[in-house]
């Protein structure tokens, strides 16, 4: 989500990278969703360790 701000933080830590925010529709949202929900990608010469 898109207000963990501490999970989003790790995910940057880890080497990820912001991609995209989604927005969608919850029949029961709870707090926060309203915000999205944030997309984090890590590019496959990350993964591999610089390999």
């Amino acid at each position: 989500m898109a207000v963990n701000h501490g999970s989003r933080r790790v995910m940057e830590k880890i080497g990820m990278r912001y991609d995209r925010t989604v927005h969608a529709d919850w029949p029961n949202p709870i707090a926060g969703s309203e915000e999205g929900e944030v997309w984090y990608g890590l590019k496959r010469s990350v993964w591999n360790g610089g390999a």
